[in-house]
């Protein structure tokens, strides 16, 4: 289930759209292969994501304040408290392999009009 919290055409981002988002994952649930046309931040706020990297590369950010950079095809799992900037590259997907739903809250900053995720074949 993904929630808009808010959302903006930021003035200091022409032809940018802005969003502020949650994602509820249930346990059993794998999202589409996707990229984001722009930058997306993501933190996970409860449960354990299943993090899968197809192509692309990036940094997690632990809780625990330390960084693991990761280059695809790869799987992580990313827990409460880790976040992760998604750049344009990078072809993605989260599940939830767990037994409780995982709540993810994103900051998405893309093209105008590209909606907040492009599916991946």
């Amino acid at each position: 289930m993904r929630t808009t919290l808010g959302q903006a055409a930021p003035t200091n981002a022409p032809g940018q759209d802005l969003y502020l988002e949650e994602v509820i994952i249930p346990p059993g649930l794998s999202l589409t292969k996707h990229i984001h046309e722009g930058t997306q931040v993501a933190n996970v706020r409860s449960g354990t994501l299943t993090y899968t990297i197809e192509s692309g590369d990036t940094v997690i950010n632990r809780a625990d304040g330390t960084t693991e950079s990761v280059e695809g095809p790869a799987v992580v799992e990313l827990n409460a408290g880790d976040w992760i900037v998604e750049e344009e590259d990078l072809v993605h997907f989260g599940a939830n392999e767990g037994t409780e739903p995982v709540t993810v809250v994103l900051a998405v900053l893309v093209r105008e009009g590209a909606g907040r995720f492009t599916p991946v074949p």
